[in-house]
């Protein structure tokens, strides 16, 4: 899908559009206040802004010279424009004016990384624009969903409040297979520690820590909802849901940090079970050197080459100081497991 959209006339009025909507751009339209509508043709204009028709325009581009084209030809306050086009902010954000509002969203840990880790949502009086700069799946699902059943009288902010809905879904679906993952690496770890690897452990702490992040990125999105007073963003009607939104976001919150303290238990236990098996073959490799060293010694006083050693003319002494050492290394052996030293 291509993100390339159309410039700008240089002197736009208040009837002009971006020219011929580009693939990046898609709209609908609210009828009979129940269904949105597609819009197959139609391009935004500052004609839309305000008139009794709510629109929700989507946008995809990476470039935030496009998506700059696109509020501007909407007739979006030049404020609004700059923090929207800001793609190097790394937090949730929110600004509201008196007929406009702006608000930045987490997008789900399983869609993020270092530079696609937010949505740009543009409140204006009728006019509601989304702006993703990668498609993301579960945004289209969630428009599809609305195309089909709007809920009747659904504000602006009811619908943010459905985007991190469906966004805090998919992470509650990523938070269900971690812990069905540290569940199966505990069963593993039980099985021994050659069943897992530290790799394992790591990796799987990484992707709890990117979902703790993002549902706290979430959490803090929903608590910028009330402040967004102005003409387009209205939340006195939607204080229940956000009340719920951010319960249900605490709860995950809460499963998240739970999941950290057994992993951070995981890996203390491998780390011991290590630990456990370096010094298990440390002991056998100090046994050895134990039950060597007594037989080093007499192979070292029998190398010499004095000339009166009494054993070296017997007939018996080579015998006699094989079965010595046979002897000694028995009775360190016996000796060694009677303490329990071998097990």
């Amino acid at each position: 899908m291509s993100s390339a959209i159309l410039p700008v006339p240089p002197a736009a009025t208040p009837t002009d559009a971006i020219g011929d909507r580009p693939p990046g751009v898609r709209c609908w339209q609210l009828a009979n206040g129940m269904d949105f509508v597609p819009l197959p043709d139609e391009a935004p204009t500052r004609v839309w802004v305000g008139d009794a028709t709510v629109r929700w325009v989507d946008v995809q581009t990476p470039s935030p010279v496009d998506l700059r084209q696109t509020l501007e030809a909407l007739g979006t306050p030049p404020g609004l424009v700059e923090l929207a086009t800001d793609f190097e902010a790394r937090i949730s954000d929110a600004h509201a004016e008196r007929d406009a509002a702006w608000l930045r969203i987490p997008v789900p840990a399983a869609l993020s990384d270092e530079e696609h880790r937010f949505i740009n949502v543009v409140a204006l009086p009728s006019v509601i624009v989304t702006h993703h700069r990668r498609p993301m799946p579960r945004l289209e699902q969630l428009e599809q969903m609305l195309v089909h059943a709007m809920p009747a009288g659904t504000s602006s902010t009811g619908l943010v409040l459905e985007i991190l809905e469906e966004f805090s879904a998919e992470d509650l679906r990523l938070y269900v297979r971690s812990r069905s993952d540290v569940d199966a690496l505990a069963r593993q770890l039980d099985e021994g520690p050659d069943a897992v690897k530290l790799e394992d452990i790591a990796d799987l702490m990484r992707r709890v820590d990117l979902l703790s992040t993002v549902c706290e990125d979430h959490l803090l999105a929903v608590s910028l909802l009330p402040q967004l007073e102005s003409q387009a963003f209205r939340t006195a009607v939607d204080r229940e849901h956000v009340a719920e939104v951010t319960r249900t976001l605490e709860r995950y919150q809460f499963g998240l940090k739970r999941i950290e303290r057994r992993l951070e238990g995981l890996r203390a236990l491998y780390s011991a079970t290590l630990q456990e098996r370096a010094n298990q073959r440390l002991r056998v490799l100090t046994v050895m050197s134990t039950v060597f060293l007594p037989l080093t010694l007499l192979a070292s006083v029998y190398g010499m080459n004095f000339e009166h050693m009494p054993e070296l003319k017997s007939r018996l002494g080579y015998p006699s100081v094989l079965a010595a050492m046979v002897t000694i290394a028995g009775l360190q052996l016996w000796w060694y497991r009677r303490k329990g030293w071998l097990d």
